[in-house]
């Protein structure tokens, strides 16, 4: 038997004669949003289960911390029974209610919903194991057999049938070699995190608050426990005394929204689905914003800047099917994932996080392994048909929750599904493009792909507006050469055009063109990019509107010359006779004493990221 574990950043593995002094059928390691499900939904179909968790207590953010609001995802499985309960305790007047200001989504104080897991757990007859610290992984080829852990001063040995790892960071996944996916492609970072706090409102409600910190690299022990201090030491926001909002506690866990994520047999894209593909075997549905919470969108996949910037479609709750193969790491046996660390890519791992939907995760992944010891087969034997129909029974998968795209504002303020219907007919599109809210349309040519260049070209180069930049904007995604012209004249425009379909977040037209010249590799724009990038100055006279793109003026300029940076560098990959003078230049204003990029939207260091940038020009 192979014993496979990590030490100093390191896989080490060994052949080992091993005795397990237990075996049960599935361990749950982490009984966080997802594990807690999990531990209870596989003991509730009578499987023994073994539940691992390094802390003291079950729920992990919703529990333990400060994340007690529901937050969109899809309704159904077995976790409403136990917010019922949880309902039934807050009602009794024994404990501090909670809700969001909305009062539409379903909020649950920390200490009711650890209690009510817990309390489901020891009913289903779950071995809870806190303290506890999983070592290594037990192999034999590529089947995990069972796991090695330290529980107080023992070191303990389990084997089991089915390991679910519901670590939020593959921490079992990658100790067992599964291959784990990488960040976004500009620079390997993923979305900031939070310090999670719980506050008091005037009414003497509890609701969630959060903080931005910036980023970390949860797999290294020293840069983690840098961003612990880092976090611990911000100060929470001061408020007057008749101020709703004070701070009752801090949460004990960072509010991580990405970290390792499996290669799994099937990987949940948004390419492909901003492309249209349909989920065939789904195990529930996630419904959210694709909640990208980072503002350095210069650094951002091609897919999601469409999205977020050149369309700006975040207000749009989108739907999509999570694959049974998103749960399965490709090249193991006997192991499923649950929760954030499963098979979806950067760009969609920002939505699918939700709350309600991790929980759904954790069921699914506990129902399969059910199947697979019932039936006595391998996980990737479990047929599609038989896991469908239990998810089905408890509401986990409802096929009625495969909705069209809403209109994410309209259904938090009013509860309403109101549908974001996305014009088709060439008349239609053309009265989008020539609105306040041309997102709708913007992305539907996105769709149709070239064959939409032929309708925008006439209307790019008319008089009229908005009707020429937006159609512009949309030839620049599809590569329509016959925009350069109008988008050069945009990215010189700094002023701030409020759009009607947008919230509290504008991405400029400016920036929105610069990044598409940058796309484009259009090299008669390099002399002005330069000059933003060389010249504070260019910013003089423009009135800056702050919102939360742009908090403080600072902040413009910053994702000004992160936009300019990043369309450089995409252009001298394409003219290669202009890298040297580019480089050079970029070099001594990057490099020089006095260069600094501000940014108040968390801790984010993105002098040392504009300096990299620049290194691996």
């Amino acid at each position: 038997m192979r014993y496979q574990y990590w030490i100093d950043g390191q896989m080490r593995f060994g052949e080992m004669r091993v005795e397990f002094v237990d075996h049960v059928d599935v361990v749950v390691a982490g009984l966080g949003t997802a594990g807690a499900i999990s531990a209870c939904c596989a003991a509730g179909y009578g499987l023994t289960v073994l539940g691992l968790e390094r802390s003291t207590g079950m729920g992990g953010q919703g529990g333990m911390s400060g994340v007690v609001d529901y937050y969109y995802g899809t309704r159904g499985g077995i976790a409403e029974a136990i917010n019922r309960r949880c309902q039934q305790m807050i009602s009794s007047g024994a404990y501090t209610p909670s809700r969001l200001p909305e009062a539409l989504e379903e909020s649950l104080p920390p200490a009711v919903k650890s209690y009510c897991l817990e309390e489901e757990a020891r009913k289903q007859g779950v071995r809870l194991w806190y303290d506890a610290q999983i070592l290594g992984v037990f192999l034999e080829g590529n089947q995990v057999v069972g796991v090695r852990c330290a529980k107080g001063d023992e070191i303990c040995q389990v084997g089991c049938r089915v390991l679910i790892d519901a670590t939020g960071e593959a921490e079992i996944a990658h100790m067992a070699g599964c291959r784990m996916q990488p960040m976004r492609a500009a620079d390997g970072s993923g979305l900031i995190f939070s310090k999670v706090r719980a506050v008091l409102c005037k009414e003497r409600w509890i609701r969630g608050g959060w903080q931005l910190c910036g980023r970390t690299n949860s797999g290294c022990a020293a840069d983690f426990t840098r961003a612990i201090l880092d976090a611990a030491t911000m100060p929470s926001e001061l408020r007057k005394e008749d101020d709703d909002g004070r701070v009752v506690f801090e949460g004990v866990m960072l509010g991580m929204r990405e970290g390792r994520r499996i290669v799994a047999e099937e990987t949940l894209s948004f390419e492909a689905f901003a492309a249209g593909a349909h989920t065939e075997h789904p195990l529930y549905y996630s419904a959210s914003l694709v909640d990208n919470i980072n503002r350095d969108m210069a650094l951002e996949d091609d897919a999601q800047q469409d999205f977020q910037l050149i369309a700006t479609m975040s207000r749009s709750r989108v739907t999509v099917g999570i694959p049974m193969g998103a749960l399965l790491p490709v090249d193991m046996e006997g192991m499923l994932v649950a929760g954030r660390c499963m098979g979806v890519d950067h760009d969609f791992s920002t939505g699918v996080r939700m709350k309600r939907d991790i929980e759904k995760s954790g069921e699914a992944a506990a129902t399969w392994a059910v199947l697979a010891i019932r039936n006595n087969v391998s996980l990737r034997d479990v047929a599609y048909a038989d896991l469908a129909e239990m998810l089905r029974k408890t509401g986990c998968l409802d096929d009625r929750q495969d909705m069209p795209w809403d209109d994410a504002k309209v259904l938090r303020e009013t509860g309403r599904h109101v549908r974001i219907s996305f014009p088709e007919t060439e008349e239609e599109i053309r009265r989008a493009l020539d609105s306040e809210e041309p997102g709708p349309a913007l992305w539907a040519i996105r769709s149709m792909g070239t064959p939409a260049l032929s309708m925008l070209r006439p209307w790019a180069a008319s008089q009229q507006e908005p009707l020429a930049s937006n159609s512009a904007l949309a030839a620049g995604m599809l590569n329509g050469e016959f925009a350069l012209p109008k988008l050069r004249r945009m990215s010189r425009d700094f002023r701030q055009h409020p759009k009607a379909e947008m919230w509290s977040v504008h991405y400029p037209d400016a920036m929105k063109a610069i990044m598409l010249l940058g796309r484009m590799a259009d090299a008669e724009s390099v002399p002005w990019l330069m000059r933003i990038l060389e010249d504070e100055r260019v910013l003089e006279g423009v009135k800056i509107r702050q919102d939360t793109y742009a908090p403080e003026p600072g902040d413009y300029y910053t994702n000004l010359f992160l936009h300019s940076l990043c369309a450089i560098r995409r252009i001298i990959a394409a003219h290669p006779q202009l890298r040297t003078e580019c480089v050079e230049r970029i070099s001594r204003r990057v490099f020089a004493r006095d260069f600094a990029l501000y940014h108040s939207f968390g801790r984010l260091n993105l002098t040392q990221t504009a300096r990299e940038l620049a290194l691996s020009m």
